[in-house]
């Protein structure tokens, strides 16, 4: 089974939520940086919380929208223009610095589904 503090420090800056497990309640998203990270690390062993990241699926790049995304890092300066897989290093590392489900998270229960928020994008 994953766990999800496994994943965090690959998507730092991507939004978080935490479950505070006693009343139920999901705190509102905020960013992850490294004060975040190290705190949710420092209390590893705590089992009154658990954490979701906001990530997008893979099936968002073939929206409109993830349409935009993919023209934007054809424009970086690291993009050679050779191909369009998912499967090279600048490819992968885009999908990560975008905030993209690649480990599948989200069919795990350990993301949620970015594009199902009613407060729209994240990136």
């Amino acid at each position: 089974m994953k766990n999800i503090k496994d994943y965090l420090h690959l998507y730092l800056d991507c939004e978080i939520r935490m479950l505070h497990k006693a009343t139920n309640e999901w705190s509102n998203p905020k960013k992850l940086t490294s004060n975040v990270l190290n705190q949710i690390l420092m209390y590893d062993g705590d089992v009154n919380f658990s954490y979701q990241l906001l990530l997008y699926p893979l099936s968002f790049l073939n929206t409109i929208e993830g349409n935009r995304l993919r023209d934007k890092y054809r424009g970086l300066q690291y993009w050679k223009g050779q191909d369009d897989r998912i499967d090279t290093p600048n490819s992968f590392k885009f999908l990560l610095d975008n905030f993209f489900d690649v480990y599948g998270l989200i069919e795990q229960g350990l993301a949620i589904d970015a594009t199902k928020l009613p407060t729209g994008s994240i990136a």
